[in-house]
C-alpha cells in the first residue's frame, strides 16, 4: 500500500492486468511503455476503481527516449519502491530468418531495457537499501526449442540479468525476483505473432494449461508481497521444470522433437 510501482508494458496482457492489481492493492502505479493512448484507458480505467496512476509513454526501443523519461519520472515522481520489467519484444523466427535490425530489438528489449531502468534507479534504491525488482520472463528462459533463436538468446540473458543482480544485491535489502510465467494466450504478442504461436513444441502446449493475464499480472503482485527469488506459473509448469532439474536432456529433447519443423 502506497508503495510506488513502476511497470514497464503496461498498455496491454500482463503489464497492464499488473498495473490494474497493484492498483487494487493501494500502490501508486507509474504506466511505462510506448502507446500513450492506451495507457491513459488504462490509467482511466485504475482512476475509475479509486485508484492512482500516472501515463509515461516511452518507445523503449530508443535510448535517448529511456534517459529522458526516467529523468522525468525522478523529478515528478520520486525514484520508484517497486520495478516490474515486464516489457517484452520479438518473434520466434530461425536465425536464417531473423535479420540483424531484429536481433538488436529482441536483446534489447526486455534485456538491455531491463538493466538501463534498474541501472538509472539503482543508486537510489542502494541509498535508501529497500526495494524490490521483478523480471518478467518466458519459460525459454530455460527451455530449448527450434525456430526460436534470437527470442530465446533474449530470455537466457534476462535471466542472467536476474541471477547477476541478485548475487549483487545479495547483502542489501532490495529483493531481486524472477517470474516465469507460462502460455498467456489472451496477451496482445499471440495475437499479433501467429506464426510464433505455430512454433510452439506440442508437448508444451500438452502438458501446460494456459495462464490468463489477469493471472499473470496478480502473480506479480504475489511474488512482491512474499518476497520470493522465483516463481514459475502454473503448477503445471514448475512440473516441467522439476523434471528439468531430474533429467534436463530428457526434456530438452522432448521440446526440440516435439518443435516446429522447416
Amino acid at each position: 500500500k502506497d508503495k510506488l510501482v513502476l511497470v514497464t508494458g503496461a498498455s496491454a496482457g500482463m503489464g497492464m492486468n499488473a498495473a490494474k492489481s497493484f492498483a487494487k492493492a493501494g500502490s501508486k502505479v507509474i504506466l511505462l511503455a510506448r502507446r500513450k493512448d492506451k495507457l491513459e484507458k488504462v490509467s482511466e480505467e485504475i482512476q475509475a476503481g479509486g485508484g492512482r496512476a500516472y501515463v509515461y509513454d516511452c518507445d523503449l526501443l530508443d535510448q535517448e527516449s529511456i534517459v529522458n523519461v526516467v529523468a522525468k519520472i525522478k523529478t515528478e515522481l520520486g525514484v520508484p519502491d517497486i520495478i516490474i520489467n515486464n516489457a517484452g519484444y520479438g518473434e520466434w523466427k530461425y536465425l536464417d530468418e531473423t535479420n540483424d535490425q531484429e536481433i538488436v530489438s529482441y536483446m534489447h528489449v526486455p534485456t538491455f531495457v531491463a538493466m538501463f531502468i534498474t541501472r538509472y534507479f539503482l543508486p537510489e534504491m542502494l541509498e535508501r537499501n529497500t526495494g524490490s525488482i521483478v523480471n518478467v520472463t518466458s519459460p525459454m528462459s530455460y527451455l530449448i526449442c527450434p525456430g526460436a533463436t534470437a527470442y530465446i538468446t533474449a530470455r537466457f540473458a534476462l535471466r542472467g540479468f536476474y541471477e547477476a543482480l541478485k548475487a549483487d544485491l545479495a547483502n542489501t535489502n532490495i529483493t531481486v525476483s524472477l517470474l516465469v510465467a507460462g502460455l498467456v494466450l489472451d496477451s496482445e504478442y499471440w495475437q499479433t505473432n501467429p506464426d510464433s504461436l505455430n512454433k510452439i513444441p506440442k508437448i508444451a502446449r500438452l502438458l501446460v494449461p494456459n495462464l490468463s493475464s489477469e493471472n499473470a499480472g496478480k502473480k506479480m503482485v504475489q511474488i512482491v508481497e512474499k518476497e520470493k527469488s522465483l516463481m514459475i506459473t502454473p503448477f503445471m509448469l514448475r512440473t516441467v521444470f522439476w523434471q528439468l532439474a531430474i533429467a534436463p536432456m530428457v526434456v530438452q529433447w522432448l521440446m526440440r522433437v516435439t518443435g516446429h519443423k522447416r
